[in-house]
């Protein structure tokens, strides 16, 4: 089951790679990044972007692998985040597992493996598809009870991208052990990375034209709930988030929801726009709990057959956006 989990998640990234879009602009920036030596590396996240650094070297080395063995095609590039965001699905499963039967388990981890926004950028050559992972195994340890590694996966979700991490720490309330000094485990890495992370926020006044102020980005933040403005998509959306937001608040992880939506106000405070229709692509792993917990009621099976069959049919889509500079607001 698991195996045919992973290549049914497989096939669409698969397909999307076949095209083989040409990088846009913040798929050049990463590779350019991510082959500079580590202390210009370093520099340039210090000076000029709002990213932790473990994206970018571990994405360098994979540009490097493939150019020791001459496959430097974009697609090759993009071979691992389209890996490791299919095995997020795997991931999602076995924690799903652990409340529900499996064919139940399987039918919602297929649900979240099409979610058109999640196939689009598990085919980046962005640190996404790495964060999205981190935190799916986060989950996965916070709901089998294994703390150490739940602080494990959470501190490098964070130092792969600031969402990820705090979507990773709202897991917490669904450790069953005493987690403060987990807690600890978990914030220890984060300190390293402090004194980056502040200077990153003292910058963003100066590009306020790009980022915006906070009223500024308030319609873009609230974009991520609109989907598209193609009618068919946004009653998948809708449905999606409806199912996902409902099971949470019925779940032993409703008050992550609490932690997150605190974390967010923290990273507003700091001058960071943490959930735009891009990054809420990181939330996928929470919200397919969600959908979970709401597919434990037997009513709720025809919504999510639904949203399979509807994902199916936005394929043509995804294939047009696979080749756009700008993702529509589907998120996710």
């Amino acid at each position: 089951m698991v195996l045919l989990l992973f290549l049914l998640a497989l096939l669409p990234r698969s397909l999307l790679l076949r095209l083989e879009p040409p990088f846009w602009f913040d798929e050049d920036w990463t590779e350019e990044t991510g082959l500079m030596p580590l202390p210009a590396m370093v520099l340039r996240l210090w000076s000029e972007d709002f990213h932790p650094l473990l994206g970018y070297l571990l994405l360098g080395l994979w540009a490097r692998l493939m150019h020791a063995f001459s496959l430097e095609a974009e697609v090759f590039y993009r071979l691992l985040p389209a890996l490791l965001g299919t095995y997020s699905t795997v991931v999602l499963f076995r924690a799903l597992r652990t409340f529900l039967p499996p064919w139940r388990a399987f039918l919602v981890a297929l649900v979240y493996a099409l979610v058109p926004q999640g196939v689009l950028q598990d085919v980046e050559f962005r640190q996404y598809a790495l964060a999205k992972l981190a935190v799916a195994l986060a989950l996965e340890a916070s709901l089998t009870g294994r703390p150490c590694a739940w602080a494990g996966y959470g501190a490098l979700a964070f130092h792969l991208h600031y969402l990820a991490g705090l979507v990773a720490l709202a897991f917490l309330p669904g450790l069953k052990k005493s987690w403060g000094r987990h807690l600890l485990l978990y914030a220890l890495p984060l300190l390293l990375w402090a004194p980056v992370l502040f200077h990153q926020a003292s910058k963003l006044h100066s590009i306020a034209h790009w980022v915006g102020t906070l009223d500024e980005r308030l319609p873009d933040t609230l974009a991520f709930l609109l989907f598209s403005e193609d009618p068919a998509l946004w009653v998948l959306g809708v449905l999606f988030w409806g199912l996902a937001l409902g099971g949470l608040m019925r779940s032993p992880l409703r008050p992550s929801l609490t932690v997150l939506a605190l974390g967010v106000g923290v990273l507003y405070t700091l001058g960071f726009s943490p959930l735009t229709p891009r990054y809420a692509y990181l939330l996928l792993p929470l919200l397919g709990y969600g959908l979970a917990w709401a597919f434990r009621t037997r009513v709720y099976a025809l919504p999510l057959l639904m949203l399979l069959l509807g994902w199916l049919w936005c394929w043509p889509w995804v294939e047009v956006s696979a080749w756009a500079t700008f993702w529509p607001l589907l998120a996710p």
